[in-house]
């Protein structure tokens, strides 16, 4: 490393005494030797998937729901689908770019600077590229990614163990919080109980779940119409739908009886139902939605503190956390994919054109020690996004 100098040297070595000298052809963008074009390749690949499959059906659903008037469509709907699409395509290229960049700054590549700091700043421009209404949901999304990460990765190192039916325990203990929370702070407005018992908000939330199973098969259905009464008739669509009109039905239900009862309305009467509508999710038991609703309580607690004054405020928060955690799902899908959420990794490879299955994982995992190569047998290295 006598080329490298000597305070970029220091600090390469700080980050991991180990390190290795390929290239970065020989090791990340395989498909050209073009640092560029590596790049390019990616970053086309994501804003045509962004532009064509990912946003547009999010933002009409979205609009949809806030009965959004015809001038959104006309003035802002593809505004909005291009900026987060140019969000997105920034910064999965940009990890990519940074990868070089670190490369021929440092000399070879160390275990930090393979991934993880590429993706850090990577993830902090794609962020604040995007539509600051976006910022939080996006952050709350990429946190709660992580953290699955690193449950997984302590529980397959022996270092915990999984509890029975774990994620319907937290979105039961979660709702309570939330529900304790928000009624504690807003109270109802009279004559809202009146509304309270009845089919209405409990079909309305079974439909919901239902069409949001069934929009990710339309794709398959236009190909193949012959798989409709499949998809239709399929339990698992049923079961999202039961899920979510139980956890209404049962938390109106179990409030109104508690009111009924205690002749009050009040903060724990909230707490007991969202505890008892929680057991819903054995209809539909999801890791992925009992972690995001822990994340989102933890948002909502935090912001309470804050406007009591007895925690501080902490600037660009969102955009920090986000980037923080994205980077964390990229270090974690190069070195050892298997622990990050299956979801996550076969659409990270939609949007790139499967380029991250093209990473050699095999170098990586003999000079870092890492189990990289699990998913990626030398013979099929897509074989993990074959698998359910």
């Amino acid at each position: 490393m006598s080329d490298v100098p000597l305070p970029l040297s220091a600090l390469a070595w700080l980050m991991s005494p180990t390190s290795c000298t390929n290239s970065c052809f020989d090791i990340t963008h395989t498909w050209t030797p073009s640092c560029f074009m590596g790049s390019w390749d990616v970053f086309l690949s994501v804003m045509i998937t962004s532009i064509t499959r990912i946003y547009p059906p999010i933002y009409l659903i979205g609009a949809l729901l806030r009965k959004e008037s015809m001038d959104y469509f006309k003035f802002r709907f593809f505004r909005d689908i291009l900026q987060s699409s140019l969000a997105i395509a920034v910064n999965g290229s940009g990890v990519l770019a940074g990868v070089c960049v670190f490369r021929k700054l440092f000399g070879r590549f160390y275990y930090l600077s393979m991934i993880f700091l590429p993706g850090l700043i990577a993830s902090f421009l794609g962020i604040s590229i995007e539509r600051r209404e976006r910022q939080g949901v996006l952050c709350l999304y990429m946190c709660n990614q992580a953290a699955d990460m690193i449950y997984q990765k302590l529980k397959a190192m022996g270092y915990i163990s999984p509890v029975w039916c774990g994620e319907v325990w937290l979105f039961s203990i979660t709702t309570a919080i939330m529900m304790y929370l928000y009624r504690s702070r807003t109270g109802m407005k009279k004559g809202v109980l009146r509304s309270l018992i009845g089919i209405k908000q409990s079909l309305k939330a079974f439909i919901t779940g239902y069409i949001l199973q069934v929009l990710p098969s339309i794709p398959k259905l236009i190909k193949r119409p012959g798989l409709l009464l499949k998809v239709l008739w399929n339990s698992e669509n049923f079961n999202c739908g039961l899920f979510l009109g139980s956890y209404v039905a049962i938390y109106k239900s179990v409030e109104y009886a508690l009111t009924y009862l205690r002749k009050t309305h009040d903060e724990y009467n909230a707490a007991i139902a969202g505890c008892l509508s929680g057991l819903s999710m054995f209809f539909y038991r999801s890791s992925t939605v009992a972690t995001y609703l822990a994340f989102k309580v933890i948002e909502t607690a935090y912001k309470h503190g804050k406007a009591q004054g007895l925690l501080p405020s902490l600037p660009h928060a969102t955009v920090l956390l986000y980037s923080v955690s994205t980077a964390m799902v990229f270090h974690g899908l190069t070195f050892e994919a298997q622990h990050v959420r299956r979801s996550y990794w076969k659409y990270l490879n939609t949007i790139t054109g499967d380029r991250f299955c093209e990473i050699n994982r095999y170098r990586l995992g003999e000079v870092f020690g890492t189990d990289s190569v699990k998913l990626f047998p030398a013979e099929n290295i897509r074989m993990s996004l074959n698998s359910s």
